[in-house]
């Protein structure tokens, strides 16, 4: 075998190598990512249930909720479930969730709701 041979079995090897880092840290990213499970649409003054998932299990998930907070530990499969309720009419509130650094936001529409 010639050294020219073996020259491109070694760079192949190398870019073998370089996919299967770039998969592996790819996959790892995407897999911390949270989710956020909201309505749309919310009533003013009716409960509302709000759902984190992907969550690290059994960690600490902050939830904002216009300019209130909450916070709920996940359970063990890293879910996490708020029950708020909107006192404001008309409005669009953002609501941005904080879990280990990871973030994901939702816009939620308040309506005025009636008894």
């Amino acid at each position: 075998m010639s050294v020219s041979d073996h020259q491109p079995r070694k760079q192949d090897n190398k870019i073998k190598k370089f996919i299967l880092c770039s998969s592996l840290l790819l996959s790892t990213c995407l897999a911390q990512a949270i989710e956020l499970h909201a309505p749309a649409v919310a009533l003013s003054n009716v409960s509302v249930d709000i759902t984190v998932s992907d969550a690290q299990p059994l960690q600490l998930v902050e939830l904002r909720f216009g300019d209130s907070a909450y916070s709920e530990m996940s359970d063990a499969q890293g879910t996490a479930t708020f029950s708020v309720m909107a006192e404001s009419r008309g409005t669009t509130l953002l609501v941005a969730i904080d879990a280990a650094g990871e973030r994901a936001s939702h816009e939620l529409r308040v309506l005025p709701g009636w008894v």
